[in-house]
């Protein structure tokens, strides 16, 4: 069973699901038949790539960008296309030329690793801009993965045609697919409205990584006065958080210090939000933007209280947060806003419903924290490892490719 990957965004080295799909060509590979997998990252495009992602375009130019070997099984690959693939999708006729363009290139490319039974591949997409992949050559199992529900993010929703066009393209992958994973009940709940064979497969931690990291002077960016409590948050700075939950705990409790790693990735609204601007211009505030994945777990460890302090609405209620395993398998107290697929590890995160009860429940965190604690913490991780979700995930293609199509 070879796989060939199609990244969501970016490129394969710093894509939010590069963990998972390692963790998968390590399951692979130790089976000792050869497996392999190619991760194709998202392609070139001659006239908005130059734009929108110079340094991308310019590596792309250098070569840099071709075949490479990422991991003992796994290659990336960067294709291109003539227009950008979300435009082209509106275009049939520049979308066809696009994929024969990226069929070409790919063949080249799995001629080169001896991935040449093509038959037998795994087409794997992440996105519902990607649905021409699941039929760009004969395979033996079509898998789409559902990590968020694309419709509703704040500037799809704004754009009634925009919303309308993205629910059509998942419905057609439904149709084509024969195997959907969903990231959170609720993603797998919408799905399962579309599609007969759904997966429920979490986010996972790539527990070694986070757990054996010890906090550094390096590592240790910020330097709070005295013995103040620091209070970490990493991910990306976007819709997806309520920043008046910073905004209060952080005038309320001049005393803490509060950490922020990540970059910037929100809507321009976002940018000017009031809520925003203060939290920026406090004094016990550090924005420390985006950081190395290999240096987070250490950031990490310098704080005494990991948040995941989302806005509670229909886009983050189908959201299974990748952090909160990655926070726990370093035995962090961790506090949440009160999510669906939070509340399941009620045991080990303290979950608040506004910005009063994340102050309280962050206090109370501080107050009892304990080795026995910690350990609970560290295996819950443990037992949420990529490692077992690549077991979950093969196991559920190899019964999908073995069940015959009219049966899915």
């Amino acid at each position: 069973m070879d796989i060939v990957a199609f990244v969501p965004s970016g490129d394969y080295e710093g894509n939010t699901r590069r963990r998972m799909l390692a963790a998968v060509a390590a399951k692979l590979g130790r089976r000792g038949r050869g497996e392999k997998m190619l991760c194709v990252d998202r392609p070139v495009c001659p006239l908005s790539t130059p734009v929108k992602h110079p340094g991308k375009y310019l590596e792309w130019l250098a070569g840099r960008r071709g075949l490479r070997r990422v991991q003992e099984n796994v290659w990336a690959w960067t294709p291109w296309v003539l227009i950008h693939d979300i435009v082209a999708l509106k275009r049939p006729a520049i979308e066809r030329l696009n994929m024969k363009l990226v069929r070409r290139g790919l063949d080249a490319v799995l001629d080169k690793i001896g991935m040449t039974l093509r038959s037998d591949l795994v087409l794997w997409i992440f996105h519902p801009y990607q649905v021409e992949y699941l039929q760009l050559m004969p395979a033996a199992l079509r898998v789409y993965e559902c990590w968020d529900d694309h419709q509703e993010f704040p500037a799809v929703k704004a754009d009634a045609v925009l919303r309308q066009w993205i629910g059509e393209l998942e419905r057609r992958i439904c149709e084509e697919a024969d195997l959907v994973f969903a990231t959170s009940a609720a993603l797998a709940r919408k799905m399962s409205a579309m599609h007969s064979n759904v997966v429920m497969c979490a986010n996972g931690v790539d527990f070694e990584h986070f757990n054996a990291a010890v906090p550094t002077e390096q590592c240790d960016p910020v330097s709070p006065k005295g013995n103040s409590p620091r209070i970490g948050f990493v991910g990306k700075i976007n819709e997806k958080l309520d920043l008046s939950i910073l905004d209060t705990i952080s005038a309320r409790r001049p005393e803490w210090t509060f950490t922020m790693v990540g970059p910037f990735d929100g809507q321009p609204e976002l940018q000017s939000a009031t809520a925003y601007k203060r939290v920026k211009a406090r004094d016990n505030v550090h924005l420390l933007g985006q950081q190395p994945y290999d240096r987070i777990p250490a950031i990490v460890s310098t704080f005494d209280v990991c948040t995941i302090p989302f806005a509670v609405n229909a886009l983050t209620e189908a959201t299974y947060p990748l952090k909160l395993h990655e926070y726990l398998a370093t035995g962090k107290p961790v506090v949440s806003t009160d999510l669906p697929d939070v509340r399941q590890f009620s045991d080990v995160v303290y979950i608040a419903r506004n910005a009063r009860e994340f102050e309280q429940m962050t206090e109370k965190a501080l107050a009892e924290d304990s080795p026995e604690l910690q350990e609970h913490r560290i295996q819950t991780a443990r037992e949420n490892s990529w490692e077992n979700r690549a077991q979950a995930i093969l196991k559920a293609m190899r019964r999908a490719r073995h069940t015959p199509r009219e049966e899915k």
